[in-house]
């Protein structure tokens, strides 16, 4: 029987609030790892983690069922699975249940550690829901400030196309300008003309609003 790793945490925060660490960049780099380049959250989305030495996952969602259930795939972990269950209570705390579910076997140690570090995390993710503020991880002595990438895309309507360009155009300067952004760069789908699609880089301090 192969293992799974376990662990059911209340945290003092909404459930809303709680599932938008699981599914905003600024949220996921408030507890797990500040560096991470990710698409915005949808089923099929790939997210890509740095942590450092050679554990750099990338994380596909295979289920987002709002403020209820996310599960992640693993390919590097030869495809293991990683699901957050949220249950919300009558006084405004949520219970969160995670479960791994390995796809090969490990040996023991291999698997205390992994249980020890889940658990790290998650108490991670109990605080910056709690308080704003997380434990995650900094690869390469990153600063506080979380650096972030952002990928995304916008459709013209039929005979919009250039209105649609001008207008995304007239925002890249003052885009630029805002605190925290070291990089946005538009540009057009070469396989779709009416699509827009943008790149924004940031730092910004970790803390989501409760």
């Amino acid at each position: 029987m192969l293992q799974r790793i376990h662990h059911v945490v209340d945290i003092d925060a909404p459930t809303a609030t709680v599932w938008a660490a699981l599914t905003t960049a600024p949220g996921l780099v408030g507890w797990w790892s500040t560096r991470l380049s990710t698409p915005k959250a949808e089923v099929g989305a790939q997210q890509h983690w740095t942590f450092g030495g050679d554990f750099n996952p990338v994380m596909e969602i295979t289920t987002l069922n709002e403020n209820h259930e996310l599960i992640w795939r693993c390919s590097p972990w030869k495809d293991s699975t990683f699901r957050f269950q949220l249950a919300g209570s009558d006084d405004g705390s949520t219970r969160l249940r995670f479960t791994q579910d390995y796809a090969v076997e490990l040996d023991d140690d291999s698997y205390g550690t992994y249980n020890f570090l889940w658990g790290y995390y998650l108490e991670s993710l109990r605080l910056f829901c709690a308080t704003g503020t997380g434990k995650p991880s900094r690869p390469d002595g990153a600063s506080k400030a979380a650096e972030i990438v952002i990928l995304g895309s916008v459709k013209a309507k039929p005979g919009k196309e250039v209105d649609l360009e001008l207008a995304l155009r007239d925002v890249v300067a003052p885009t630029r300008a805002q605190p925290g952004c070291l990089q946005f760069e538009l540009y057009q789908s070469a396989q779709d003309p009416a699509v827009m699609k943008h790149q924004v880089t940031a730092v910004f301090g970790c803390r989501l609003g409760r």
